[in-house]
């Protein structure tokens, strides 16, 4: 079965998202799972669809997963609201 993965460091933190179609899409942090969802479509790119949050030296921070997911799948990462891993699909 066909697998994408992001992956990304941040603040000490190694972030992961694994997608498949048949068993959705996972995050982990520091090899840990930590949210997962078995949508097989995302098609609001605005929607987060994989949620949780890190400590790190500036405190608690927001990790959120958006997908656009219909014949293709296109991931972002983002920390506090900002882009940090992945493909741009925020001009669909």
């Amino acid at each position: 079965m066909p697998k994408k993965q992001i992956f990304t460091r941040y603040k000490d933190h190694d972030i992961r998202v694994d997608n498949t179609w048949l068993s959705g899409a996972r995050l982990y942090v520091n090899n840990k799972c930590v949210d997962e969802a078995e949508q097989l479509l995302a098609l609001n790119p605005a929607e987060s669809l994989l949620n949780t949050t890190i400590t790190t030296d500036e405190g608690i921070e927001t990790i959120e997963v958006f997908f656009l997911a219909l014949f293709t799948t296109k991931i972002q990462i983002h920390a506090n609201g900002q882009l940090i891993a992945g493909e741009n699909f925020n001009s669909f």
